[in-house]
């Protein structure tokens, strides 16, 4: 709008992206993956190819509108809700109140909460005090002491010269049609969002911050603390999705935990219980959400809790200090510091990977430009299936984990920052991987530093007969569940495997390699036999055919080996079974 005598304002619009991690003043996401189930109808990873036809990456000038301002303390106001999640805002008119009204408008697509109006007053004191948003971790923060469930956080601002004893009903008298068209900015359409406004004065400078968060699930509002038996209950439904939920929770320093999900519970329900660690002052609890069909999940639900029962209202931004003789490269660096921390917990260390963390590096401005909005979206899911699928990696992968982060500073701020968050924990901390792949993005002049990290774990050779047993304890408690009896594994010939594998390498499928199996079995009984194969990323959690799930009594004749199909950059376990109910007949 045009400055006019003490009572000009200029719009500004800035997408805090909280963004599919949780709350960041830059806008950030994290997508995982695991492998698990049938061979797909077509690799969902780009070829090499595709990622070279990405273009020339954007300019420093192109990505000039970011900024990211390093600070190390700061307080928040309060007073924050006593309870996490979406509940009415109570304005008494002014922009509030303009922002009830257009939110009915909406028929219940927008809500006015009382979360976001928290999110809006501590964002808009920092613009207040400092002309810029507050940086990734103090806005996450910010978002996670207010109780905000929502995702995508963005903040747009109003601010002008107004005079020093203007009040907010002046204000608004002036600047009602720039506010209107602040919140006509706010998307429409079916996602269901919320919203929150602020009002901040000091002396002739007057700032309208509103902020806006997209609502993924429909969270039943639960306790900052928790429970008595040590555990955060996460229950609620999704709005707009469906697909596989996981949830994850932060323990101690770098662990993590699993949260256990209640099977009686269906989707679009979902219900987790979070073990926290008493010891720790505060921990993040975040819900991803698999797509049916999908590689990537998102993060759903971004939750700060304190279990000890006391809320913070004061930031401190974490620290990592490199020790001495660490290297300065930026990879190796945090490579270097990384397995410092894994080696803390009796984890391997990670192999950088030279090749992919190069294809990293020069990808990794698509990525972000596509993040801020400055290209299409669907380049940054290519960006992050293509960092998945890890073609310049030097071991077969079985699966692999994606983070990503943008901060200021050094790697060791960016790690140490990183480390706040579930979802790149388990990146980071994941037993099974072996390799990493480290791709920075600097914009220097601005202090952005942002990083694409990827792991990945590779095939592991095992003891002979070790990966049959992993298989039977999959199958066994698969079988318990539905009240079965344990099936009994018998011992296939030592030379089992190698047949498997001639008979996979001639061009042969996976049945090919079940022929083998099932030829082995009916050697051994002298009887017919029956069979399946199972293509899988990892042991642990495999699709048993219904017949081994629902025989009372079951001999079962188990071979395990992997190879990298012509459709996918990664390899695939085998898992060939024979089985018959004939107890006492094998030789």
């Amino acid at each position: 709008m045009t400055a006019r005598s003490a009572w000009g304002a200029w719009i500004g619009i800035a997408v805090v992206g909280l963004g599919l991690a949780g709350c960041a003043a830059t806008g950030r996401r994290v997508k995982e993956t695991w492998t698990g189930g049938d061979r797909p109808p077509e690799s969902p990873f780009p070829t090499r190819a595709a990622l070279e036809t990405l273009g020339p990456a954007p300019s420093e000038e192109q990505m000039s509108s970011l900024d990211m301002a390093a600070v190390e303390k700061w307080d928040l106001a309060g007073p924050f809700p006593e309870r996490i999640g979406v509940v009415p805002a109570a304005y008494r008119g002014g922009f509030g109140g303009e922002l009830v009204t257009f939110a009915q408008q909406r028929k219940g697509r927008l809500l006015a909460s009382a979360d976001m109006a928290c999110v809006a007053r501590e964002s808009g004191r920092f613009l207040l005090d400092r002309d810029t948003l507050p940086p990734g971790g103090l806005q996450r923060h910010i978002g996670g002491r207010c109780g905000s469930p929502g995702v995508r956080h963005r903040v747009l601002s109003l601010s002008g010269e107004v005079p020093e004893r203007a009040t907010e009903e002046d204000v608004l008298a002036h600047w009602k049609d720039g506010f209107a068209k602040l919140m006509g900015k706010i998307p429409g359409g079916p996602e269901t969002r919320a919203a929150g406004v602020w009002f901040g004065h000091r002396g002739k400078k007057a700032i309208i911050a509103l902020a806006v968060a997209d609502l993924e699930v429909d969270l039943e509002t639960l306790a900052f603390a928790p429970a008595a038996d040590g555990t955060v209950a996460v229950t609620g439904a999704l709005v707009n999705q469906s697909g596989r939920l996981e949830a994850l929770v932060t323990r101690g320093r770098t662990q993590y935990a699993v949260c256990e999900a209640d099977p009686a519970t269906k989707l679009p329900r979902f219900s987790f219980r979070c073990p926290v660690n008493h010891g720790d002052p505060s921990a993040w609890v975040s819900l991803f959400v698999f797509p049916p069909d999908q590689v990537l999940g998102t993060v759903a639900v971004d939750l700060l809790v304190f279990p000890q029962g006391k809320g913070s209202s004061t930031y401190a931004r974490p620290v990592l200090r490199a020790p001495p003789g660490a290297p300065e490269e930026a990879g190796a660096r945090f490579a270097s510091l990384l397995n410092g921390l894994r080696a803390e917990q009796g984890l391997a260390p990670l192999a950088l990977s030279e090749g992919e963390s190069r294809v990293a590096t020069k990808i990794a401005p698509h990525y972000f430009a596509s993040m801020f909005g400055l290209a299409p979206k669907a380049v940054a899911d290519t960006v992050a299936l293509g960092m998945l699928a890890g073609w310049e990696v030097e071991q077969v992968t079985r699966g692999a984990y994606f983070s990503d982060w943008v901060g200021s500073g050094d790697v060791g701020s960016l790690l140490a920052e990183m480390l706040e968050t579930p979802g790149a924990r388990r990146t980071l901390f994941e037993p099974h991987v072996r390799a990493m792949a480290f791709g920075t993005f600097r914009l220097p002049s601005r202090g952005v530093l942002g990083a694409l990290v990827t792991t990945y774990a590779p095939f592991e050779e095992q003891p002979q007969g070790a990966e049959a047993r992993q298989v039977m304890d999959a199958l066994n408690k698969a079988r318990a569940e539905k009240g079965l009896g344990p099936a009994k594994l018998v011992a296939l010939p030592a030379d089992t495997r190698t047949e498997m594998d001639e008979a996979l390498a001639r061009g042969g499928s996976a049945r090919d390699a079940l022929q083998v199996v099932m030829q082995r079995a009916v050697n051994l009984t002298s009887r017919n036999v029956q069979g399946s194969v199972v293509q899988a990323g990892m042991l642990e959690k495999l699709p048993f055919p219904e017949e081994l799930l629902r025989r009372p009594q079951l001999v079962v004749f188990v071979a395990v080996t992997h190879y990298k199909p012509r459709w996918s950059p990664w390899g695939l376990y085998v898992i060939a079974l024979a089985y018959t109910e004939q107890v006492g007949q094998t030789a």
